[in-house]
């Protein structure tokens, strides 16, 4: 039959069934410090060491577990290279194997060989079944180079859970994402490290990413986004204003369609879908200013024109004041 399901009431836990709910991305696990699967290179030996003289470091690779207690170290070996001016760069890897079937486990440390005089990384294993591997570290190391010689690049990846809280927990596990409530300002964010050290960082500021998808541009001063945005379930609604030259902006004989004019015009910069856009322009000039309404029609270049603007007026930028604006686009829409 084309359907399948596991595990069954009462029966062995095939290990395909158990990869197939708990195989998802690879990555260390439990890990607050950033500590865990810390490399040291030597000085006269050929093994490199891993781990944390503090924390387990802790991975679950194609859904199994693999673990270096806390102040424990393993050994990968690194042969030395036989080509003086690129060497020979090898992966560290945590790699789960089917074939593994005694002790450590399925997981432990492995060395991905390169190729002796190539500058690029070996390919680790990806795939759905079979061997799998959680890439740590890439070491370069050169002919007649002890490996505190060498370098290495950082490959390491964390992974948390998802919560949702008022507020921020003091410490948290590498990769953590929390999304604060009644906090748009900062939305969601990301425990992770920072120059070394774990931080929280925002990773989609909730009003401010939308705030900058509609942008008002002109040829005299550059983009201009929202100032304020309000929103009230799928609704939004934001004004972006601009500061114009000193010239006409809107002909009374245009008939308020202003697509064709390049000096106003809203543009949407945002990758999620939106409708129902409703869009109204306030006008400050010398001589006063008002409230003119018009409509918001996106066009194949992803730019919204101001069509059917009313009243119809002469609407002139000021071309002086600085701080001050001449047009103010407000923007009502949906996210679809």
């Amino acid at each position: 039959m084309a359907q399948e399901s596991g595990p069954l009431a009462g029966q062995p836990f095939p290990d395909s069934v158990w990869r197939s709910i708990f195989g998802g991305e690879p990555a260390i696990v439990g890990d607050s410090t950033g500590g865990a699967y810390t490399l040291t290179l030597p000085t006269s030996t050929n093994d490199v060491l891993l781990g944390s003289p503090t924390v387990d470091s802790t991975a679950v690779v194609a859904g199994f577990l693999h673990r270096i207690a806390a102040g424990q170290t393993q050994a990968v070996t690194i042969p030395a290279s036989t080509n003086a001016s690129i060497g020979r760069t090898d992966l560290i890897v945590v790699r789960y194997d089917p074939a593994y079937t005694s002790a450590p486990g399925p997981c432990r440390l492995a060395r991905v060989p390169g190729v002796e005089g190539a500058d690029t990384r070996p390919a680790h294993a990806t795939g759905a079944t079979g061997i799998r591997d959680l890439p740590l570290f890439a070491i370069t190391r050169k002919k007649d180079k002890a490996l505190n010689q060498s370098t290495f690049v950082d490959l390491r990846s964390w992974s948390g859970p998802s919560t949702t809280a008022s507020e921020l927990p003091a410490t948290a596990a590498l990769g953590t994402l929390v999304c604060l409530t009644g906090d748009e300002d900062n939305g969601t964010r990301l425990r992770t490290l920072v120059s070394g050290a774990p931080q929280w960082k925002t990773v989609k500021s909730g009003i401010s990413a939308e705030q900058n998808a509609f942008v008002a541009e002109q040829s005299w001063s550059g983009p201009m986004s929202a100032s304020s945005m309000i929103r009230e379930g799928r609704r939004r609604a934001m004004y972006v204003e601009q500061y114009a030259a000193d010239a006409l902006l809107v002909a009374s004989n245009s008939g308020g369609n202003v697509s064709d004019i390049k000096t106003l015009r809203l543009r949407w910069m945002g990758d999620w879908p939106v409708r129902d856009v409703q869009v109204r322009v306030a006008y400050r000039y010398s001589e006063g200013s008002g409230i003119a309404f018009g409509d918001g029609v996106l066009g194949t270049d992803g730019f919204f024109r101001i069509t059917n603007l009313a009243p119809n007026l002469d609407l002139h930028g000021r071309g002086s004041g600085a701080g001050s604006w001449d047009i103010r686009f407000y923007v009502e829409y949906t996210v679809a």
